[in-house]
């Protein structure tokens, strides 16, 4: 169960601070990516002190923890998904303005 926690944390970190960075450089705005890196942090450090002898709030935290990265890449693929869309429809009329009514 230690294991577990410790991978599962990690895994939050290491997700977390990807979309953390996906989001500085694309703008994206908010995102879940600091909750998640945080809680990562939080299985690391407490997978590593024991918590994974008390088993209900092992399970607890592992499904919590994967619930949150869940949800967390959920929400970023949907801004990342809308953040596309505004740019392609940006860049459509800045054409249109370009070329003028009568060429479109």
């Amino acid at each position: 169960m230690g294991i577990l926690l410790l991978l599962l944390g990690l895994l939050a970190v290491v997700s977390g601070a990807f979309k953390q960075r996906a989001r500085v450089r694309k703008l994206v705005g908010r995102s879940l990516a600091v909750a998640e890196t945080t809680v990562g942090a939080l299985t690391v450090i407490g997978s590593g002190l024991g918590l994974s002898r008390v088993r209900p709030l092992a399970w607890t935290v592992v499904g919590g923890v994967s619930g949150l990265i869940l949800l967390a890449s959920v929400v970023h693929v949907r801004r990342s998904m809308r953040l596309r869309e505004e740019q392609e429809a940006s860049e459509g009329a800045r054409l249109k303005s370009y070329l003028g009514p009568d060429r479109v």
